[in-house]
């Protein structure tokens, strides 16, 4: 059982001895409330320190804010499509960290933008709050996002 503090520290439990197995000092950026982290970062450690102590093995990290989405997909659906607070998509491997990338940021038609007469500095959209995936062909798989405010989707 791994249990927070707020000096950004993660103690880790072992219940069948009851007692402290280790303790993961400095785990996150800023203090650890409920194991949910501000730094919006997904890390996994592994305990194979001669000390029993922890070390980390893999981090996933993106978003400038929290997801509002998180979805598998692909067709072995070892893959994880995100959407943010930040209205970006991201799109994460589970097998191989080069295969993460950023999908871009949500914009509005600057074109059709100045025709209504949006100002210059508000082409960003609002955050992706839904995600919807399908099937074109067996390997083509597309999304649409929905928008916060917005009766308009992304393809």
């Amino acid at each position: 059982m791994a249990s927070a503090s707020t000096m950004v520290h993660i103690a880790v439990w072992d219940l069948e001895k009851k007692r402290l197995h280790s303790e993961i000092r400095e785990a996150h950026k800023g203090g650890i409330f409920g194991l949910k982290f501000r730094d919006n970062s997904i890390k996994m450690w592994i305990f194979d320190l001669p000390d029993d102590g922890g070390r980390l093995l893999r981090l996933r990290e993106g978003h400038s804010g929290p997801p509002t989405k998180v979805r598998f997909y692909g067709v072995n659906g070892k893959n994880i499509l995100s959407a943010g607070r930040d209205s970006t998509l991201r799109s994460f491997s589970t097998e191989a960290d080069n295969l993460n990338k950023s999908l871009g940021q949500a914009s509005f038609n600057q074109k059709a933008a100045k025709r209504k007469g949006v100002k210059h500095g508000t082409k960003k959209m609002l955050p992706i709050l839904d995600l919807c995936l399908g099937w074109r062909t067996l390997y083509n798989q597309f999304c649409i996002a929905y928008h916060e405010n917005t009766n308009a989707l992304e393809i």
